[in-house]
């Protein structure tokens, strides 16, 4: 069951590194929605964006604050995605 409020959620994240000719963009244009309840996997090959999604949900997390809750929802989230 779902409670309306997505647990994760990414909207439009791109991320690049480097500059000029050598830029490479890992994501672009990432939209990701998790609800309560849902598993997720992450596959892909070597160097698809598997680790920078990861990287982005990290993000959020450090964003959560002092929320105890939430912040064990998460890290339960990507102990499943790291399996």
């Amino acid at each position: 069951m779902t409670t309306g409020h997505p647990l994760i959620a990414l909207r439009d994240v791109t991320v690049a590194y480097g500059e000029g000719d050598s830029r490479v963009t890992a994501l672009s244009a990432l939209d990701l929605v998790v609800q309560e309840g849902e598993s997720v996997a992450l596959r892909g090959r070597s160097g698809s964006g598997k680790t920078t999604v990861l990287h982005a949900i990290r993000k959020i997390d450090k964003e959560v604050g002092e929320n105890p809750r939430l912040k064990d929802e998460i890290d339960e989230l990507k102990r499943q995605l790291s399996r």
